[in-house]
């Protein structure tokens, strides 16, 4: 019976990707896409969107983007069709519906308030930041026009308020101020220029600007010396360590997108569609703009996309290498027939193979962690094998009897993360040093990168994710492992390394951070989810990472991850 089920099935597969050619394929399409189209932008994105559009259709001759600087009501209707696409920002009068059109995030304007790092109360500027409320009192009120009306513990040095003159700028102050205009509030309006050099001579000074006006792109550092102010966004007197996003420009970027920081200050800038753009064109000049494209919005004064959040947009909306040439077109139609029973062959051998070892698979399963068996997960429920070493990056390393070394990630992080959809891997012969990234661990567009507990070189690495990524989860430390790698130096590396039961003392105090991270990114972001996060008991429910966005992955890939390593 299962031979006859092979035979049959494998006769399926041969014969119906010949089918879907002869159907959908059209032979004579050997070239990438070519033709033009329409791109509507309101006006004050309109030199962005034909920037982009110049050097889009530079790199891709054939293709022509014609950008359609529409008046403000032509530019923000909502077509009928999902392949017109209009750029508008985020505060535009005419406001986009989330409900009723397609849109993607694309850039952002970040209007932020700037200090000299040498003021005399920085040190109680940091601990304490300004209140928003405190913040907007001094642009109305000339009695609150000083630090002790600013901070706990000020002076009585007054604070001048400059702001740059821009009209990206001014609007989107006035709306944090709440005041159509900023006019008759205490601030002046001056240049770029102007406004450091304010800062300069006044160490009590306040700027107002956009976020590149202080960053200098060769290091993507602050200029000198001026950092932000830092703002107390819940306005409980203390800079909480979920508001620490203020020391770089990175952090602060990310912070933004997270949420941290105040949205009146934030303009973000949209492609819209009344639904998804099915045009190839129109896909691809997306897809451009989410990626290579992002290097021109400094140009214009507005910030990237973090990376993260490039990555969620890009698979939110599907956004396909349209321009790619179809490498199978117009080839004749023998080679086709080797090139489908090839692929044929393969798919039938993985298919037995994934049928046979089942069995072994459960078996194996019942040592390790299983995504499905338990609805919170605590120090009990995280498998740590004796003989593995664990690192604080949550993987595992298994020296084998060749000198060889295996590496996988830990249960730990399965438990936290639940079910992986894809994963990002180095290729053979690629160099891994400790501390680096190691790979990324998707599901469904959020994503955490994984650092390399030791050094080497990528020996071998484990294709059966690439079909099958959520093995991670169900066979962590068995065919769910990641390399196999040859160690440059295991004998140094495997110092900071742990052993299971040492490592289990050390993750016991991951639970607590978890649970107290939990707390906290549920208090600012979703309040109304928090229940996830605790059940009965004060237990983590398992996975709990499944159902929380993006911007939440993110704040655990700074505070667990990227801080340790």
């Amino acid at each position: 019976m299962k031979a006859t089920i092979h035979l049959l099935f494998s006769m399926f597969l041969l014969l119906l990707p010949g089918r879907l050619i002869s159907n959908n394929q059209d032979p004579t399409v050997n070239s990438p896409l070519q033709g033009s189209m329409k791109i509507y932008s309101v006006a004050e994105l309109s030199q962005l969107t034909t920037i982009w559009a110049a050097e889009f259709n530079r790199l891709h001759p054939g293709i022509e983007i014609r950008v359609v600087g529409s008046g403000d009501e032509t530019a923000a209707e909502t077509p009928e069709s999902g392949n017109r696409i209009t750029f508008i920002t985020g505060n535009h009068p005419l406001k986009i519906s989330e409900d009723q059109n397609w849109r993607v995030v694309v850039g952002r304007d970040i209007i932020v308030p700037v200090i000299n790092s040498k003021n005399p109360l920085l040190d109680q500027i940091i601990v304490s930041g300004v209140a928003p409320g405190n913040l907007i009192r001094a642009f109305k009120e000339p009695s609150a026009q000083h630090w002790s009306s600013l901070i706990t513990q000020g002076s009585s040095a007054p604070v001048t308020l400059y702001v740059v003159n821009d009209p990206e700028v001014t609007s989107n102050l006035a709306g944090f101020i709440h005041e159509a205009a900023l006019d008759g509030t205490a601030a002046k309006m001056v240049t770029v220029d102007q406004m450091k050099t304010a800062l300069q001579h006044d160490i009590y000074a306040v700027g107002f600007c956009r976020l590149n006006q202080i960053v200098n792109v060769a290091d993507q550092k602050f200029s000198e010396p001026f950092r932000l102010l830092p703002l107390d966004k819940n306005g409980n007197g203390k800079m909480d360590f979920m508001e620490d996003i203020y020391d770089n420009p990175a952090d602060f970027t990310r912070g933004v997108w997270i949420g941290k920081y105040p949205k009146s200050l934030c303009n973000e800038i949209f492609a819209v569609s009344a639904s998804r753009p099915t045009d190839g064109i129109g896909i691809a000049f997306l897809n451009y703009v989410l990626d290579k494209g992002q290097d021109l919005l400094g140009a214009r004064g507005y910030s990237e996309l973090v990376s993260n959040e490039k990555q969620t947009q890009l698979e939110q909306v599907n956004v396909e290498k349209a321009l790619e040439p179809q490498t199978t077109a117009g080839i004749s139609s023998w080679i086709q027939w080797i090139l489908i029973l090839v692929v044929g062959l393969i798919v039938i051998s993985l298919i037995i193979n994934y049928l046979f070892n089942r069995e072994g698979h459960r078996k194996a399963s019942k040592t390790e962690s299983s995504s499905g068996l338990v609805s919170h997960f605590d120090e009990q429920s995280v498998i740590l094998p004796g003989g593995l070493y664990f690192d604080k990056t949550h993987t595992w390393t298994f020296l084998e009897q060749d000198g060889s070394v295996k590496i996988g990630i830990d249960d730990f992080l399965q438990h936290v993360t639940g079910r992986v959809t894809r994963v990002d891997l180095k290729n053979p012969g690629d160099t891994i040093l400790k501390g680096e990234k190691l790979l990324s661990v998707i599901q469904n567009g959020k994503q955490l990168d994984i650092y390399a507990p030791v050094s080497g070189k990528v020996m071998d690495r484990n294709n059966e994710l690439i079909m099958q990524a959520s093995l991670l989860n169900s066979s962590p430390y068995q065919r769910g492992w990641v390399y196999r790698i040859e160690p440059v130096n295991w004998l140094r590396d495997v110092q900071f390394l742990n052993m299971a039961e040492k490592y289990r003392n050390w993750l016991s105090g991951e639970f607590t951070r978890l649970k107290d991270f939990l707390a906290e990114a549920f208090k600012i972001h979703a309040p109304e989810l928090a229940h996830i996060s605790l059940q009965d008991g004060g237990q983590l429910q398992d996975h709990v990472l499944s159902e929380l966005g993006p911007e939440i992955w993110e704040e655990f890939q700074v505070k667990f991850l990227d801080k340790s390593h």
